[in-house]
């Protein structure tokens, strides 16, 4: 599974012996753990640089009849920073050599990073965890992962032979695997095993923390709005939506990530949304907060509905309305009002602090733009294209723009690159006889409008 960020408000070898701080064998809510740490033989490549740059180390576990609700995830791993906010983690089924096999939840999530133990040399093991899961699993075998994001350095998953594991399997079954891409090298799902003075370990110092309590309640939809203009009415076809309710999904947050195929993933921290049964691409996962991106497929639907699968439970169906657009700008305060998430001609974010010169060209974001030529590709990052169009434009036009109560030429509109499908971007020229000030903006697609109340800062 890999992340890429979109648009912020619209848009890391042990080879010592003597441990000099005790690790403790995590006790609570202990589900399955693959043994402590073992000095003398090197670690796994365990780090998360980029979609394109990683190397996650993947341990098997049996989840035993009757099923498991998994809080947390942990790893132990040889690190050369602290300081560490998020993580990336996976729990996958099927994995078989060369073989990624199915994901079953996957998240970018905070995490803690706990000092576990320091080696003579320095080298130091810290725990990265991610807890705040609801991740429902039925009774079989599973892969799981947790790779600390490491900017500027690696990190290495402790091997371990099974001193104080926990769980079935046992500890170093031999069942390991690498997925690895980038430098140093490639490996698809390849077995490891990792042999030193102490021995050989095919497995690693990760675990798996469960609830006993009994289950959530079933989530519950309250409200279905335009992620950027933040107000309810009709959907169109990739618009990026946000869903309130309540029990949605865990308590810890999730971020975007990508599938083995390079799409937005359709199921994060376990949750997934449906549309009229359709698994909607995901950008941010909540107890109280999922926003999706309304999948193509749905276009020409008489009927609509939305519903939310979090921890083997199911929401009611929300009942939405189809529409061909409902266009909206994004917002630099998130809100879907006041200044627009807007970019100058230099790339700077326009703002009443730097505003823009009459006649230049600024860049705008929208979503709601609907169906697409070439059709919308649902979860899709958008590419350019060799020849025009340079990237999926709205089927149903005309794109206009009014800066001030008066037309702005439109230089370029069409699916912004490097961005989930559903965001829309648009190059337009401020108009020379404007005048100067914090002035209204707005965009029609196929005769629809966006909100009133953004602006655009004028110099």
């Amino acid at each position: 599974m890999q992340t890429r960020t979109i648009i912020t408000g619209l848009l890391l070898t042990l080879i010592s012996h003597l441990v000099l701080r005790a690790q403790g064998t995590p006790t609570a809510n202990v589900g399955w753990y693959n043994g402590d740490c073992q000095s003398g033989i090197p670690g796994q490549s365990n780090w998360y640089f980029s979609d394109q740059e990683f190397g996650r180390t993947y341990d098997d576990f049996v989840v035993p009849s009757g099923g498991w609700t998994v809080t947390g995830l942990f790893s132990h791993n040889n690190m050369t920073f602290s300081g560490l906010s998020a993580a990336v983690w996976e729990i996958r089924s099927g994995i078989s050599a060369g073989n990624g096999g199915t994901v079953v939840a996957s998240g970018l999530s905070p995490a803690t990073q706990t000092l576990m133990l320091t080696y003579p040399d320095g080298e130091k093991i810290y725990r990265v965890e991610v807890d705040g899961l609801r991740v429902q699993l039925a009774p079989g075998t599973y892969w799981m992962n947790v790779s600390p994001i490491a900017a500027f350095t690696q990190s290495y998953v402790c091997a371990s032979v099974g001193v104080s594991a926990a769980g079935n399997p046992p500890g170093n079954d031999g069942k390991g695997f690498s997925y690895a891409l980038g430098a140093p090298s490639h490996a698809i799902f390849q077995p490891v095993q990792s042999s030193g003075q102490a021995g050989t370990s095919g497995d690693y110092s990760q675990g798996v923390l469960i609830s006993t309590a009994p289950a959530p309640p079933a989530p519950s939809i309250r409200a279905v709005v335009n992620a950027a203009s933040w107000q309810a009415g009709p959907v169109s076809p990739g618009e990026i939506v946000t869903v309130g309710g309540t029990g949605l999904g865990p308590s810890t947050p999730s971020d975007l990530m990508l599938d083995d195929s390079g799409k937005v993933s359709t199921t994060l921290d376990g949750v997934q949304v449906l549309f009229n049964g359709i698994a909607a691409p995901q950008t941010y996962v909540s107890g109280v907060q999922i926003n999706a991106v309304v999948p193509y497929e749905v276009a020409g639907a008489t009927d609509l509905s939305v519903q939310v699968s979090a921890g083997g439970q199911t929401s009611q169906a929300f009942p939405l309305k189809l529409a061909g657009t409902a266009p909206a700008i994004f917002t630099a305060n998130g809100t879907g009002a006041g200044p627009a998430a807007i970019l100058n001609q230099d790339n700077s974010y326009n703002g009443p602090d730097n505003p823009a010169a009459k006649g230049s060209y600024v860049v705008l974001f929208v979503t709601g733009e609907g169906q697409t030529n070439p059709g919308g590709v649902t979860g899709k990052v958008t590419t350019v294209a060799a020849v025009p169009p340079l990237t999926p434009q709205p089927l149903l036009s005309p794109v206009t723009v009014l800066i001030g109560g008066q037309p702005a030429f439109v230089a370029f509109y069409g699916e912004a690159p490097d961005m989930v499908s559903g965001v829309m971007q648009i190059n337009v020229q401020i108009p020379a006889n404007v005048p100067s000030g914090n002035l209204p903006v707005s965009v029609s697609v196929g005769g629809s409008g966006t909100q009133s109340g953004v602006t655009v800062s004028v110099e």
